[in-house]
């Protein structure tokens, strides 16, 4: 009788446990999201190298790694919904005269490798990086919440080169977005870039 009790309690532990690890599992969005939240946690206190985040985003290219937009408190649109055509993760060249270029390719023909030109500066009592559509007033900001030297990695909140849609009626799609970007160094992989798109949308 002692053995069988043994066997069923077993059993039930063994249940139990594939129950508990069936609950821990995460999707791949609910994973990046914690690791963020991680990231951000781990320099709430100490901050990041602001010359050194600007030195790097003026000598290397960004490219954005994934976006969450955010409407009262939830996830209204993110990077891995797949839109087609979509050209979220086209790279960022920031240049030491105060224009940025969004190097996002258009349907044209005879030249598709244009550029969206954007003016911007980075505002240290916020630490925020401020951009606007070059010509133009509205101005877009985002907060640097995160930045490693290291493995390159960028995250902003906030609207980043209007990186947040409208819909039909102009309401916005998202009241914020959580970005991350990665820098490339490659002084190269830079200069690719700016070779191949040298030319502005207009």
């Amino acid at each position: 009788m002692k053995r069988m009790l043994l066997l069923v309690a077993i059993c039930l532990a063994g249940l139990q446990a594939c129950d508990n690890t069936e609950q821990k599992q995460l999707t791949p969005i609910e994973t990046e999201i914690l690791e963020i939240e991680g990231l951000i946690a781990s320099q709430a206190e100490t901050g990041f190298d602001e010359q050194e985040l600007l030195s790097d985003i003026k000598a290397g290219t960004l490219t954005k790694t994934s976006y969450f937009h955010y409407k009262n408190g939830e996830i209204v649109q993110s990077s891995y919904d797949n839109y087609i055509g979509s050209q979220w993760d086209a790279p960022y060249i920031f240049l030491d005269d105060g224009t940025c270029r969004h190097c996002c390719g258009f349907p044209d023909p005879i030249n598709p490798y244009k550029y969206i030109n954007y003016a911007w500066q980075y505002n240290q009592k916020t630490k925020s990086i401020e951009t606007r559509l070059y010509n133009f007033e509205d101005k877009f900001t985002a907060k640097v919440l995160y930045y490693n030297k290291e493995s390159g990695k960028l995250i902003l909140e906030g609207n980043f080169c209007d990186c947040i849609g409208v819909y039909g009626g102009g309401e916005p799609v998202a009241d914020y977005s959580r970005m991350t970007f990665h820098i490339d160094l490659d002084p190269e992989t830079r200069e690719e870039y700016l070779n191949k798109y040298c030319n502005e949308y207009k």
